[in-house]
Parts: C-alpha cells; sequence; structure tokens
C-alpha cells in the first residue's frame, strides 16, 4: 500500500454483511482480491452510496468470508 500520492483501492463485486468480526459475501472473491493487513470499506462504492466505515481484515478464510480486527471503526447502521 503506497502512503503518498497513489490510488491503492480495488473495486470488487458482492454484497456483504458484517456479524461481529465476521465478514460474509455473497458474489465476493476475498482469496484473490483482498489480503491480510488490507482496510475494507464497507458501504462506499465509487463514492456513490451510503459510507458506513473501514476495518482491517485479519484473516481470509475463503471467497465468501473473512475476518475483521473490530467493528469500531464502523457505524450502528451498517
Amino acid at each position: 500500500m503506497a502512503l503518498w500520492g497513489s490510488n491503492d483501492n480495488i473495486t470488487t463485486f458482492g454484497t456483504i454483511a458484517v456479524s461481529g468480526t465476521t465478514v460474509t459475501g455473497t458474489g465476493t472473491t476475498f482469496t484473490t482480491d483482498v489480503s491480510v493487513g488490507q482496510v475494507i470499506r464497507v458501504g462506499a462504492r465509487g463514492g456513490v452510496g451510503t459510507y458506513y466505515g473501514d476495518a482491517v481484515i485479519t484473516a481470509v478464510a475463503s471467497n465468501t468470508s473473512l475476518t475483521i480486527d473490530t467493528t469500531d471503526g464502523l457505524s450502528a447502521t451498517s
């Protein structure tokens, strides 16, 4: 991830649901699209729509399941 002047955003397809620190995806490909230590942005896509917050990915179990460090950075309505 670049710290200055580079856009490292990765746009992927699918829908997610967050329950505790577990993120469950539908139509997602987590194993090829994300990795541990990256930040997942919940709710916003291309700057359009509602933004609920960001969380750090701590584990990727499958194409449809990953774990985040905490939900503290997510709004209660996500």
